[in-house]
């Protein structure tokens, strides 16, 4: 089970996201990216006993570095939902 939990997570940070983006949602594109980033740790905590060895600290670069990537989209679809905000608020209010 958690030999197949890397894989499925990589998948899902990468299509999962290229699928949303295509359809114009970068905040749930990075929020995507953020669960499928950190779903390996949710599984290893769950599955696999306390010494998880020297892999761990690895794994735990890798998943900040994908975290790292995952604020691009994620700051993207805030600023665009901010200036989204402000023409609305503007227009109705002028």
């Amino acid at each position: 089970m958690s030999g197949l939990i890397v894989p499925m997570s990589l998948l899902l940070y990468v299509v999962l996201p290229i699928w949303m983006l295509s359809r114009g949602w970068p905040a749930r594109a990075g929020l995507a990216m953020v669960v499928a980033a950190l779903l390996p740790w949710m599984v290893w905590y769950l599955a696999v006993p306390e010494p998880w060895g020297p892999g761990a600290g690895l794994a735990a670069l890798l998943t900040a570095l994908m975290l790292l990537v995952a604020l691009v989209p994620l700051l993207i679809g805030v600023i665009l939902s901010v200036l989204r905000f402000a023409r609305l608020r503007r227009s109705a209010g002028g």
